[in-house]
């Protein structure tokens, strides 16, 4: 509850160094959920406060909403030139600067450079920038 209570959700990572135990005991939780060994009033409690037993989903869905952001900043500026520390959406300037990144470190998926390309990104750094 303590995580949930700071990130707002119940998503935590795989390796974790603030609380690693967590990070094992979350995992433990999910590999038992998996394989049907996780009694039912255990996956109620942990359903009832969020927990997501496939968190690469909500991964997907997460990339799919600020695609969907992109979208809507794009239909209003008419370019997806989104700067890296906007204040009226930080979360999407970050997700730009992340996709850049990834697409320089070769691991953006195929079809999501497609995505992109087909909305009009550019994967330099937008005008202006150093």
């Amino acid at each position: 509850m303590a995580y949930k209570a700071e990130h707002g959700d119940c998503m935590v990572p795989d390796r974790w160094p603030e609380n690693p135990q967590l990070a094992q005991w979350v995992g433990t939780q999910r590999k038992s959920y998996r394989q049907r060994r996780l009694d039912t009033h255990k996956i109620r409690r942990l359903e009832e406060i969020g927990f997501e037993w496939n968190p690469m989903r909500k991964v997907l869905e997460l990339w799919e909403r600020r695609f969907s952001d992109l979208i809507a900043f794009k239909n209003q500026r008419g370019h997806c030139n989104v700067p890296a520390e906007w204040s009226k959406n930080p979360q999407l300037g970050k997700w730009v600067s992340n996709q850049r990144g990834n697409y320089k470190r070769g691991t953006l998926s195929a079809e999501r450079i497609k995505k992109l390309e087909a909305l009009g990104f550019k994967w330099g750094k937008p005008p202006g920038k150093k």
